[in-house]
């Protein structure tokens, strides 16, 4: 039985006794964090 995943094309990858989706995010250009970003973002 397929899941629903592969279904849709999906496929997997083995690892040790694991199914791991194979995907990829796509391609982000670089972005500048803001001032009030970095402010409240700090620990």
């Amino acid at each position: 039985m397929k899941s629903i995943f592969e279904e849709m094309g999906g496929t997997y990858r083995w690892e040790g006794d694991y199914r791991i989706p194979n995907i990829e995010l796509p391609e982000q250009e670089e972005y500048q964090l803001g001032k009030w970003c970095m402010k409240y973002n700090t620990k």
